[in-house]
Parts: structure tokens; sequence; C-alpha cells
């Protein structure tokens, strides 16, 4: 099971980044230098898309796998059955160690089929 950010996360930095990158084509092709704004828009535009197509972290068999947004893990935090896993406030754990998210930048519906998985 896989929990990603939420749209509300995403789809500002999706348009902000067509936004920068539009204008910054524009005046470039209006005849000003606008390699920085191309640039910043691309970059923007970029992360957007990466953070909507890998999760925030993942449930495996055997642990919770935390993602960085270019798709690679991060950190596993082991756990041997899912009563170690728990969930205070808006705060993970496992064990006794605190994974490193928060749930205002989950996906609501994920979020809560993750909860519902480990028998909250």
């Amino acid at each position: 099971m896989k929990v990603h950010y939420s749209r509300w996360i995403i789809v500002p930095l999706l348009v902000t980044g067509l936004v920068c990158l539009g204008l910054g084509i524009w005046v470039a092709l209006l005849g000003g230098t606008a390699i920085m704004q191309i640039a910043i828009g691309a970059i923007i535009l970029l992360d957007g898309l990466l953070f909507l197509k890998t999760p925030v972290f993942a449930l495996e068999p055997n642990s919770i796998a935390l993602y960085r947004p270019i798709g690679r893990v991060r950190k596993r935090f082991p756990f041997q059955s899912h009563s170690e896993i728990r969930v205070n406030g808006s705060q993970l754990f496992v064990g006794k160690a605190r994974v490193p998210i928060r749930r205002w930048y989950l996906d609501r519906s994920q979020w809560q089929a993750f909860e519902e998985s480990i028998g909250r």
C-alpha cells in the first residue's frame, strides 16, 4: 500500500511551474532574456510531476519505506507485526521510531486506507 502527496500540494506546484515556464518562454520570444524564469519554471514543474508520481511512503510486508521525491527509498522502518505501527495525532511511529511525515500533506483517502490496513 502506497500513500502519495495530497492534490492540494501537487496542483499549485504544477500550475506555478507552468505559469512561470510559459511566461519565461513568452518573454524570451519577445526578445528578452528569461533564462532564469524558464529554469525556475521547469524545476517547479518537475517537482510537481515527481510529487505526483512518487509516494511519500509505502507499507511493505516487514517495513515502512519512506521515499525521496525522485523515487528512491530514503529509509526503511522495520517491524515484526502491524501492532508496532501506531498513529499519534498527525505523527506515525514504528516501534519507538518516528517516521518523519505529517498527515496534512498526504492524500486523505490513501491515509485512511492505510490506517484501516494497520488495524487502528
